[in-house]
């Protein structure tokens, strides 16, 4: 059993539960991935398994669309919801001609600091290890593109009454949403953090054509 498979990844799964869970499943060899998603989002993964991970480096996935859902007026040490909050204030004054205008100046960012809360490795250490440490580090930029930005929805509130709104971002390999998100709210001056995130595309692929664990079978793998 070679080839690939197409997973529409659930919340509170890690992208290493997923190729567990799909080790065990068909008692597999070899499995890997190609693009993390956290614990906290969902959507598309491309899975390798067994001698069809030597090829992961050969897909076509540079560019990636997501669906952001940020929230405003909490702050988080990991700049998303599953992080400790660091700020919390409902009494923010928030438009959708606010969020247009930081929109319109971000399309054009080429470079991006990337989250502590990372798996991003310095000196031999993931930054993750390091912030859980509460050590900080001064990070340098990385090059990164905006394909496409687009507001999804007018300004809405969660059920605990915090303004939101859905952002659609296509982007290049490299790029941190929660950074993204960061950089918005410093320009907007307000607080704000990634609620929920999902994966939509990864290269030509889509999560249209995506199963969750428990609907795979062997007759979705896929051949490059």
């Amino acid at each position: 059993m070679d080839g690939f498979l197409l997973i529409d990844k659930e919340k509170g799964y890690t992208s290493f539960d997923v190729c567990n869970k799909l080790k065990r499943k068909f008692k597999l060899k070899k499995v890997g991935h190609n693009g993390t998603l956290d614990p906290n989002a969902t959507g598309l993964m491309i899975v390798a398994v067994n001698s069809s991970t030597k090829q992961l480096n050969n897909l076509n996935c540079n560019d990636k669309q997501y669906i952001a859902t940020i929230l405003f007026g909490k702050e988080s040490n990991t700049l998303d919801s599953q992080g400790e909050i660091l700020k919390d204030d409902k009494n923010i004054k928030i438009t959708e001609n606010d969020i247009d205008n930081v929109l319109n100046i971000l399309k054009d960012q080429e470079q991006q600091i990337p989250p502590m809360f990372s798996a991003i490795k310095v000196n031999g250490k993931k930054l993750c290890d390091l912030a859980r440490k509460n050590i900080t580090l001064d990070l340098q930029p990385r090059s990164i593109k905006i394909y496409k930005i687009q507001r999804l929805s007018n300004i809405y509130y969660s059920s605990d009454n915090y303004p939101q709104v859905d952002i659609l971002l296509t982007v290049s390999k490299g790029f941190y949403v929660r950074s993204f998100v960061r950089d918005m709210c410093n320009i907007l001056k307000v607080s704000g953090l990634l609620q929920d995130l999902r994966r939509t595309k990864n290269g030509i692929y889509s999560i249209e054509n995506a199963k969750k664990i428990n609907d795979i079978d062997e007759s979705d793998i896929f051949q490059l």
